[in-house]
């Protein structure tokens, strides 16, 4: 499942651990290999900082679109956001589907 919110689109998916995972794609749309090192710092950061609020057992993969230069709050935010949308619609369709 996935959300989005801001330049970052969120997917979750189940890993049967009991903490979460953290994958990134930045494409070379956001600019220079500079400014996408830059924006994938920030997202770790902001995961780092979130990880013990965000849904436990699963898997986050965040890419990033084109965007201006935000502050660590917004990202914070768009993740966290992002994170707590996408997994409840995936237990929620787990919930109806049976498996998953």
């Amino acid at each position: 499942m996935s959300s989005r919110q801001g330049p970052l689109t969120v997917f979750v998916h189940a890993n049967g651990l009991d903490h979460p995972r953290l994958g990134l794609s930045v494409g070379k749309r956001v600019g220079s290999a500079v400014r996408r090192n830059a924006v994938k710092r920030r997202i770790r950061e902001a995961f780092r900082l979130l990880q013990h609020e965000l849904p436990r057992g699963f898997d986050v993969v965040v890419t990033a679109r084109e965007h201006p230069e935000p502050g660590m709050d917004a990202y914070r935010s768009w993740l966290g956001e992002g994170a707590k949308q996408a997994a409840r619609r995936w237990e929620h369709r787990a919930g109806g589907a049976g498996d998953g």
